[in-house]
């Protein structure tokens, strides 16, 4: 008999994490690091001067939907999936028959941005996020989120690693069958 031994990959909770931050959307920009001349420590600064007050408006707004808790709800090694809509504001110059924002902030960075406020919040590292949905539109200024566990089947449980290796393949099934 095959051994089928199985390790349990999700660990949190089983219903997605949803909610709403209102505001103008930021994208992270990009980090310059440079060396303090007086103290000879670095100094890294960022591009973009809202990307932390956004990325605190990401985190307080998850806070209030969260149970209260001091670990994150999808610990290691579970997946996750993210799914985001960010909302811009609409240029009054802008044509109306163009529906879909093409211009910056891209939408790369819009995600950054999030992702480093979710992390360790909802889980450990935004390294855990194996799937993300995304896109921007026009509307009223806001991001929604929806985060969620990847699960392998109902049971929340994938096969372990190598696991194919101990199957025993049933007689005729692969290849070298005799024809009748």
């Amino acid at each position: 008999m095959p051994n089928r031994t199985r390790s349990t990959v999700f660990v949190g909770r089983p219903d997605p994490v949803v909610w709403t931050v209102y505001g103008v959307p930021a994208p992270q920009g990009s980090a310059r690091a440079f060396l303090h001349k007086t103290t000879r420590r670095v100094i890294v600064t960022h591009a973009n001067r809202r990307t932390m007050s956004w990325r605190q408006e990401v985190a307080a707004a998850l806070v209030q939907v969260l149970p209260p808790a001091n670990d994150p709800i999808f610990r290691r090694p579970a997946a996750v999936e993210v799914r985001a809509t960010f909302y811009l504001p609409r240029p009054k110059s802008l044509p109306k028959r163009i529906q879909t924002p093409a211009a910056r902030p891209d939408l790369d960075k819009l995600l950054r941005a999030a992702l480093d406020a979710m992390t360790g919040l909802v889980f450990d590292d935004d390294a855990q996020v194996a799937a993300i949905t995304a896109s921007k539109a026009y509307g009223v200024p806001r991001a929604e989120f929806e985060i969620k566990a990847i699960l392998a089947d109902p049971c929340g449980s994938v096969p372990a690693p190598g696991w194919r290796d101990q199957m025993e393949a049933p007689v005729g099934s692969i290849g070298g069958g005799t024809a009748a």
